[in-house]
C-alpha cells in the first residue's frame, strides 16, 4: 500500500524543489557552525534553551550562558535547582527563570525515577525516551509540561541533549519558503516537513537545520 508520505514524496513538483534543496546543501562550503556542547555543563544547556527563545541567539543568549557559567562552581542542573537564576541579574523575562528551574528539576526527576546519576546520561536517556512526544511535549511529566517549553524548545532541548530532532524555528521556515516549498502554519507542520526532507537526503536531523541556517556564500 501506498501511504500518505510516499505519494507526498514521489509528486514531480516535490522532487524537483528537493533537488534544489539537495543543491544548495551541496553549495555550502567548510564545516557547519559548531553548536555548543554541553557535556558536563547540563545546567548551561538549560539555560541556553529557555533564553534562546526570541533573543538574538549569538549576542544575547552566548552571553547570558557565559556569564552564569563563570559566576557557580559548576554549570550543572543540581546548581540551578540550588541557587536559581536572578531574573534582574541576567536580564530575563517574567517566568523564565522559574522555567529554568523547573526544566532542571525535571530532568533530575527523571534521574531519580530511573536510577540515573550522571547528568550527562540523564539528558541523553530523556531525549530518547521522549522522542514519541515531539509533537505534544505537554505530555511530557518532566521537561515538556513545563511553562515555556513549546515544540520548538523541546526539540532544542533534545538536540542538544545529542538526539536526532529538529528544531522547527523560523529561519529554518523562511529558507523552506525560498526555495517554492509550501509550509503550512505550525511548528508541528514544519518539523515533520523537515524530517521528511531529511530523511529523503540522507542527512542527519539534527544537522539539517544547521543546514539551513548556514549562508552558502560564506
Amino acid at each position: 500500500m501506498i501511504i500518505g508520505r510516499d505519494w507526498y514524496t514521489r509528486r514531480p513538483e516535490f522532487q524537483s524543489k528537493l533537488e534544489s534543496l539537495r543543491n544548495y546543501i551541496g553549495s555550502i562550503e567548510g564545516d557547519l557552525p559548531v553548536e555548543a556542547t554541553y557535556a558536563g555543563k547540563r545546567g548551561a544547556m538549560v539555560v541556553d534553551v529557555i533564553t534562546s527563545r526570541q533573543r538574538q541567539y549569538s549576542t544575547r543568549v552566548v552571553k547570558i550562558v557565559r556569564d552564569w557559567t563563570s559566576a557557580v562552581p559548576e554549570a550543572t542542573l543540581n546548581e540551578l535547582v540550588t541557587n536559581p537564576l536572578e531574573k534582574k541579574l541576567y536580564g530575563l523575562r517574567e517566568g523564565e527563570s522559574e522555567s529554568i528551574t523547573n526544566v532542571a528539576k525535571g530532568l533530575l526527576k527523571f534521574g531519580v525515577d530511573f536510577g540515573i546519576d550522571d547528568e550527562d546520561l540523564i539528558c541523553e536517556i530523556w531525549a530518547t525516551a521522549v522522542e514519541g512526544f515531539r509533537f505534544a511535549p505537554k505530555l511530557d511529566p518532566y521537561v515538556g509540561h513545563v511553562d515555556g517549553m513549546g515544540i520548538a524548545l523541546f526539540a532544542y532541548m533534545r538536540k542538544l541533549s545529542g538526539d536526532e530532532a529538529i528544531k522547527p524555528d523560523v529561519r529554518v521556515k523562511q529558507r523552506l519558503q525560498s526555495m517554492g516549498f509550501d509550509v503550512p502554519e505550525g511548528p508541528q507542520a514544519l518539523m515533520l516537513l523537515c524530517e521528511i526532507l531529511a530523511d529523503e537526503l540522507g542527512i542527519q536531523r539534527s544537522s539539517f537545520d544547521s543546514y539551513l541556517w548556514r549562508d552558502p556564500s560564506n
